[in-house]
């Protein structure tokens, strides 16, 4: 599983096969399609690999990417100082 977040805003989805001469189809969230090996994508959920052998024969794989974007908490504080008291003379 692989995940995104506020400083990792896309990850590298990575194919392969050791079929000489297939080809490759991912497809996942918001309409995703690529025909590259290894896209690059930002969105989070279920990415689909279909990989078709020159002899029309398919196979799948899938990758889920999460994300990770939980606000953090922060805080400020302020604070008054008052003057020293003036130095006493004798």
């Amino acid at each position: 599983m692989v995940s995104l977040s506020c400083t990792t805003t896309s990850v590298q989805l990575i194919g392969g096969s050791l079929t000489i001469g297939a080809t490759f189809s991912w497809s996942g969230p918001n309409g995703f399609n690529s025909t590259d090996v290894s896209p690059f994508v930002s969105a989070p959920g279920l990415y689909t690999l279909t990989v078709t052998g020159p002899n029309g024969c398919t196979n799948t794989a899938s990758v889920e990417v999460e994300q990770d974007i939980s606000s953090v908490s922060a805080g400020a504080v302020w604070m008054v100082s008052s003057p020293a008291p003036p130095p006493v003379c004798s």
